[in-house]
């Protein structure tokens, strides 16, 4: 392995790691408002959420996308991978999707626009972050560990 490559490799997985703890400290934010809700949310910091929101994702899994899936691909042509990368693209979509509705319910909520309840907007939350949290910790658990797998078994 070319030092280059190695360095690389592990300046990819260190930002990997950043959006990856960008996206858990953005599930906890949306635990605090859903714990909030009726009636102790902060208007501010619920108003920032619904700005945020989409973007953040949407960075993560674009680096995702464009910078961790390509290295992955490289190191293992298997249909397995493919496989597995394609579904963590569709889930990519899914929620950016599903931000975007969250983001917009929850500032006609606080706004006073919105017709959801408080109860059915910490479900919607609590539904988004729980699904982002388990994407979340099998990126963590498996594919972060890959990330210049077969370059590291080839010397």
């Amino acid at each position: 392995m070319k030092t280059g490559d190695s360095h690389h490799i592990e300046s990819l997985k260190a930002e990997y790691r950043k959006q990856l703890d960008r996206q858990v400290e953005l599930c906890a934010k949306l635990e605090a408002v859903a714990d909030s809700l009726p009636n102790d949310f902060n208007v501010r910091e619920c108003l920032a959420l619904t700005e945020t929101l989409t973007p953040i994702l949407a960075a993560a899994h674009r680096f995702e996308e464009e910078q961790v899936f390509p290295l992955l691909k490289d190191a293992d042509h298997s249909l397995e991978v493919n496989e597995i990368l394609q579904r963590l693209t569709f889930e990519h979509m899914g929620d950016e999707t599903v931000a975007d509705e969250l983001s917009i319910t929850l500032r006609d909520y606080v706004t006073g626009h919105g017709k959801a309840k408080a109860e059915t907007l910490a479900w919607m939350l609590r539904a988004f972050f729980d699904s982002m949290r388990r994407h979340l910790a099998y990126d963590a658990d498996h594919v972060l560990p890959l990330m210049g797998q077969k370059n590291q078994n080839e010397h």
